[in-house]
């Protein structure tokens, strides 16, 4: 099925405080790879990176009309655990970028978030079209170039067998941060493997507090 992740590259002096914004918290058990894990962490340059491999899809269908085929079947996200609320949320203090990867619906999408507020998104749906790319906001200048490239070589493979649009995102978060998802991290100088993996916090989550208040409640009643 390939990969189907989510990771969010997070500037900060403070993970620790981070990761409750998120509902995480570290463990002591460290992997050599970060699907090896639900939810993961590393540093890489300056950002403190974590990925989320518990994205999960189901296929519905589309009653859109389309000329050839009235009723089509495609796919859906059913659960994504860094919503755009508490994404937002956690770039109040700090400079957020999330990166969406589906090989299963072919869509890639990366975002800057600041100050609470979502600064530009990249994103390119297959199922809209092979060339499709949707620019929001204004993007870092480096995304020039990677368009270009990717274009010439989607141009050259004659067999389209290759969506080399859907690398657009995910090239521009190798540049700006230094990390793709299908890629090794190797550093000599680590002492321990590159990723911490973290889990869910379920007092820092909102459902949490509400079995607490109702638990209470019923508490009082009695």
């Amino acid at each position: 099925m390939g990969f189907n992740l989510q990771w969010l590259a997070i500037k900060d002096n403070d993970i620790k405080h981070s990761l409750k914004d998120i509902s995480l918290k570290p463990t002591n058990l460290f992997e050599e790879f970060s699907d090896s894990a639900d939810f993961c962490l590393t540093k890489i340059n300056d950002w403190n990176l974590i990925v989320d491999n518990t994205i999960k899809y189901y296929d519905v269908l589309d009653e859109r009309e389309f000329e050839d085929n009235p009723v089509v079947q495609t796919r859906e996200t059913i659960y994504k655990q860094f919503s755009e609320e508490k994404i937002a949320n956690l770039s109040k203090n700090c400079i957020v970028i999330v990166c969406d990867v589906s090989d299963y619906l072919m869509s890639s999408k990366i975002a800057s978030w600041e100050d609470g507020e979502k600064i530009w998104e990249v994103s390119h749906d297959s199922q809209v079209s092979p060339d499709h790319l949707k620019i929001e906001g204004t993007p870092p200048k480096e995304l020039n170039k990677i368009i270009e490239e990717l274009r010439n070589q989607q141009a050259q493979d004659t067999d389209g067998d290759v969506d080399y649009i859907y690398e657009v995102p995910i090239e521009l978060g190798s540049t700006l941060i230094g990390y793709r998802h299908d890629e090794d991290i190797s550093d000599d100088e680590r002492s321990t493997p590159p990723w911490q993996v973290l889990e869910i916090d379920y007092k820092c989550s909102q459902g949490f507090w509400q079995k607490a208040k109702i638990l209470l409640n019923n508490l009082i009643k009695s």
